[in-house]
């Protein structure tokens, strides 16, 4: 799967009105990656993204960094300090995203011209970032589930299917089922083992 335009707020890079700042101004970037099955990166030139909540729960420990990563259906909000005068492009690592829409202007207050972009320092986005320094480990789970997904290509009629632990999901019997208890604890450990981004959520 890929796509051929990419757009922030309904809008492809260069199109649209710009985020519009001033000198000093600290701004409060809310972001949702709304692709189902891509990653996004986002960089603004020169400034860097104190990240402070993931998924809308505030992060133990605020940190910045000068990449934004998002995996499918991610949000993150981040606070940039408006310091860097210009006009820039908060935009995708990728050249030829952002050539097809990955971004949106920035510009500063009596700046004007060409919106500039360059690549920021290299970078590995870390998750323990935003952890609590030093945490207590936590108490064992009662129990640990290894789920393993893997892909049989163009396995029934053409089509793909999709499996965890050898076992394709039925629709029609609602199996396979992991049998869990009430009050216990459990830890899931996924791998997966296609070429493809798996977004996992669970239904509560």
């Amino acid at each position: 799967m890929g796509y051929d335009a990419f757009a922030i707020n309904g809008h492809m890079l260069g199109h649209g009105e710009p985020i519009r700042v001033q000198t000093g101004q600290r701004v409060l970037l809310h972001v949702l990656n709304g692709s189902a099955g891509e990653n996004r990166s986002l960089a603004l030139p020169g400034h860097a993204f104190t990240v402070v909540a993931l998924d809308g729960n505030p992060v133990p420990h605020p940190a910045p960094v000068p990449v934004l990563w998002l995996g499918a259906a991610e949000r993150i909000s981040a606070i940039v300090q408006m310091t860097n005068p210009g006009v820039w492009v908060l935009g995708d690592l990728a050249d030829s995203d952002r050539q097809n829409g990955m971004g949106i202007v920035v510009e500063y207050a009596g700046s004007s011209g060409v919106p500039q972009w360059a690549p920021p320092p290299p970078f590995k986005w870390d998750y323990r970032l935003f952890a609590t320094p030093n945490p207590t480990p936590p108490a064992a789970p009662d129990h640990s589930i290894d789920m393993l997904i893997e892909k049989r290509n163009a396995a029934e009629n053409g089509f793909n299917v999709w499996t965890l632990n050898d076992k394709p999901f039925d629709m029609d019997t609602n199996q396979p089922v992991y049998d869990i208890q009430l009050g216990k604890r459990y830890r899931l450990r996924l791998r997966n083992a296609t070429d493809d981004i798996h977004p996992i959520h669970l239904h509560r």
